[in-house]
């Protein structure tokens, strides 16, 4: 079990990212909704009655409060197949069936109760690697030393802190349409690598977003 070790430390930290990634994407998903109906109420105050919310930050694009409800429900539910085992000795998890087929298929002996036992064993140990690497990174507290999902939650504040200041920036009517553009840019930027995107899509708004915005208003020579 020692060679595997390292791989299975690999794959764990691999596979919570790929799942973090559709975390992070319906995130992003959610803020860009959020600030598209407050832009919504913000163009037709008359008809904001069409558009009621539930935050309490009805008068900023993005709801911290929403959104910090969807991470501590959704944060355990991507990872849960990679921290919940069942295990019997008297029945086969899909697991196991699927494993035992497939050495079966390879020409191995797979009745044998002996190997039954000792593959239920693997799993349990592989799982034990899981568990103990879920209990150091990623616990969802906000208590914690060092907590993946404290570092989520505090680069989701910020992002939505840059987002808030960025939409309600004062800009020229005659402008290039800057809320419009910047919701399709934080969409088209995060629609490769949620997961990578996510931590960079601050730095990305500064270096590029916002000085193309204005490069593109030079060119066409609207004064911003």
């Amino acid at each position: 079990m020692n060679s595997i070790t390292p791989k299975a430390h690999l794959f764990f930290h691999g596979e919570v990212q790929q799942r973090l990634g559709l975390l992070f994407t319906h995130l992003i998903a959610e803020m860009i909704a959020d600030a598209a109906e407050f832009k919504f109420v913000w163009d037709n105050p008359h008809h904001a009655d069409q558009l009621l919310s539930s935050s309490v930050f009805k008068d900023l694009p993005t709801k911290l409060d929403l959104t910090l409800a969807d991470i501590d429900f959704l944060f355990l539910q991507v990872l849960r197949p990679l921290v919940e085992i069942h295990l019997s000795a008297l029945e086969e998890t899909p697991l196991e069936t699927d494993l035992l087929r497939e050495w079966g298929q390879a020409g191995h002996p797979v009745h044998a109760l002996g190997l039954k036992t000792s593959l239920k064993t693997a799993i349990a140990a592989l799982y034990q690697i899981f568990f103990q690497e879920y209990n150091t990174t990623y616990l969802p507290t906000l208590t914690g030393e060092s907590s993946l999902f404290t570092d989520i939650v505090s680069n989701l504040l910020y992002l939505q802190n840059v987002l808030n200041e960025l939409y309600t920036e004062p800009i020229n009517k005659n402008a290039v349409p800057f809320q419009d553009l910047l919701l399709l840019f934080v969409g088209c930027y995060c629609s490769s690598d949620s997961y990578a995107e996510f931590w960079s899509l601050d730095d990305a708004l500064a270096a590029y977003y916002w000085p193309c915005w204005h490069l593109l208003n030079t060119l066409l020579n609207i004064q911003c």
